[in-house]
């Protein structure tokens, strides 16, 4: 994780059939480079500065809805992997989350094999938009650590009353983008369908 940015994989072919579907998108890059000193300890450094990254993405966004004809209202953040855990942090009341930086909470969160729970920020999570999830119960890549904690995080959720919805697909990897050929082909329209129906004002 936070060693490189899957745009081809994930983050354009997901936008453009977001677009299709009459979306406008704004798809991310964020800073990955890292000295090898760094990457012994990659959570801390890297999430700032991806965070730092994200945020100003979003602030450019508001700052530019006029010039590009847009509304931000309702907005959703969508992540794959370490993107879905920026995205996650996004949600939560603290240095990382929305409030923060001074700008509206997301319409919905969208993570996909993402959104791990983290006890560092127990206490916080009644305040995570309603979130879809899009995960993989036989993750052999990113490992039954992060299986756990999904589990943990829908858990959480569960116990505060946060909406959430969840789809677990069987067979699809990690970088399965729109899902073809997949059990997870037709995840797109499922979390559309959520931010639809319980998010967008």
């Amino acid at each position: 994780a936070f060693k490189s940015v899957c745009l081809f994989l994930e983050g354009f072919p997901v936008g453009n059939k977001l677009h299709e579907m009459g979306y406008n998108v704004v798809i991310l890059k964020y800073r990955v480079d890292y000295t090898l000193k760094d990457m012994l300890d990659a959570k801390r450094i890297q999430e700032p500065i991806a965070n730092e990254d994200f945020s100003r993405a979003i602030q450019f966004c508001f700052d530019r809805q006029k010039e590009w004809g847009v509304s931000m209202e309702g907005y959703s953040v969508w992540g794959f992997s370490a993107g879905g855990r920026i995205t996650s942090l996004w949600g939560l009341d603290n240095a990382y989350g929305y409030e923060a930086h001074g700008l509206p909470a997301p319409s919905a969160m969208v993570l996909v094999y993402s959104g791990w729970y983290d006890s560092d920020f127990a206490g916080q999570y009644g305040t995570v938009p309603p979130t879809y999830f899009a995960w993989l119960p036989n993750d052999d890549v990113i490992g039954q650590e992060n299986i756990d904690g999904i589990r943990a995080y829908m858990a959480e959720l569960d116990r505060l009353g946060i909406t959430y919805e969840e789809d677990a697909f069987y067979t699809a990897k990690p970088g399965f983008g729109e899902g073809r050929g997949t059990d997870a082909e037709g995840w797109i329209q499922k979390a559309v369908a959520f931010w639809e129906k319980r998010c967008i004002v």
